[in-house]
This record gives C-alpha cells, sequence and structure tokens, in this order.
C-alpha cells in the first residue's frame, strides 16, 4: 500500500526523494527488486527479513536484507536492514514503530514475504496434504500479512488513498494448504486493516 505521492515527492528522475517505504520480505526475489526499485527513485527503504549474515532463515539461502539495504544504497536510495520475522506480532510492531521514531512517517509499504513454502513441502491435491506443520504455515503465509498491513496502515494518518494490490486473489483451486494461505491472505488483510475514519479507503491495484 502506498500513500498517494503524485506531485509531492521530489523531481527528476528521483520522485521519491524524501518518501520513507517499508520492502517486508525485502531478502530475495521481488522484494529485493522492489527495495532497489524504491532506493532508485530516491526513497528511504526499510528493508526487512529473517536472512542476516551469520544467521539465515531456515530456508539456508545466502541471500541477506544487508546485501539488499546495499543495493538499494548503490541505487541512490538509503537501505536500512532490519531483521523481522513477520509471523511474530511483537517483531512486526517494533519495526513500524522504529520507522515511525527514525522518520516521523511512512509512505510505501511494499509486502513480498514468504516463507511457508518450506514448511508444508510440496503441494498435494487436498486428500493428500499433510497438515502437521499447517498452523505455522499460516501464521507466516497468511497472519504475517495482517500483521504487517495493521501496523503499517497507523502509520498511514490523512491519507488520501491506498493502493492495495489483491493479484493473489485467484486462488489456488485444488491445493488446500496452498489455497488457505495465498487464497484468502490478501482480502484477509483488506479487512483486517481497512483504514480508520478520516484516514483514506482502499483501492485495487490496475494488476488486481
Amino acid at each position: 500500500m502506498t500513500r498517494s505521492v503524485s506531485g509531492k515527492g521530489g523531481g527528476g528522475s528521483r520522485p521519491l526523494e524524501g518518501r520513507v517505504a517499508v520492502v517486508a520480505g525485502a531478502t530475495r526475489g521481488a522484494g529485493r527488486g522492489i527495495a532497489r526499485a524504491l532506493g532508485e527513485a530516491g526513497a528511504v527503504v526499510y528493508c526487512t527479513g529473517r536472512s542476516v549474515r551469520g544467521k539465515p532463515s531456515p530456508y539456508h539461502r545466502p541471500e541477506t536484507i544487508e546485501e539488499t539495504a546495499e543495493l538499494v544504497n548503490a541505487a541512490g536510495g538509503r537501505g536500512i536492514a532490519v531483521r523481522v520475522d513477520h509471523g511474530v506480532e511483537a517483531e512486526v510492531k517494533d519495526l513500524f514503530q522504529r520507522a515511525e521514531r527514525e522518520q516521523g512517517r511512512l509512505d510505501v509499504l511494499a509486502d513480498s514475504v514468504a516463507g511457508q513454502d518450506m514448511i508444508l513441502a510440496g503441494w498435494e491435491p487436498t486428500w493428500k496434504t499433510d497438515l502437521s506443520n499447517a498452523e505455522l504455515a499460516l501464521r507466516q503465509g497468511l497472519l504475517s500479512h495482517v500483521y504487517t498491513a495493521k501496523y503499517a496502515a497507523t502509520l498511514m494518518p490523512g491519507v488520501p488513498e491506498v493502493r492495495f494490490h489483491a493479484g493473489a486473489l485467484r486462488g489456488h483451486r485444488g491445493e488446500l494448504a496452498r489455497g488457505c494461505q495465498e487464497g484468502p491472505e490478501l482480502p484477509g488483510v483488506r479487512d483486517a486493516a481497512v483504514p480508520r475514519p478520516g484516514r483514506g479507503r482502499w483501492l485495487p491495484t490496475p494488476e488486481s
């Protein structure tokens, strides 16, 4: 979600100069690319995830949020790496409180949090699904997004528009675990984080 920023940021090739973004799940993939692009546009970008140097996430992948922050810096923005498990509400709350203390505002939230795939291993038809790790998977694949949207919304008072990407609403037919994670994920966030009175309205992005 974003504030409506047209005409308010810097000009030229740095339209987000002075703006503040949080990219949740910035360790690799789409999250890393989004963080770098925001940096190129001039934003301050908080890059969050579980993988830091010397302490990888359960994926044991080599990428880290520090690397992403360095890419943001190299692109011309200001990258700030913050280790956050978005499935833990207290850590998410601390993240946004820190952003408020340090920057006094939040203009962009890009939520690219993942982490559930490894828990359920391979996707299976409903009747073959192993649900022994289902509660943990739903926490990482569903509640993580609800927590993130909830605390981001508290930093966006007076927002005339909140852009909401609902591209995952297509769901996954026949795959119970994945459908429960990714199917309800975004409408759940939408319903949980509807802006308070006077704080704007949700709008779908063109990709929805």
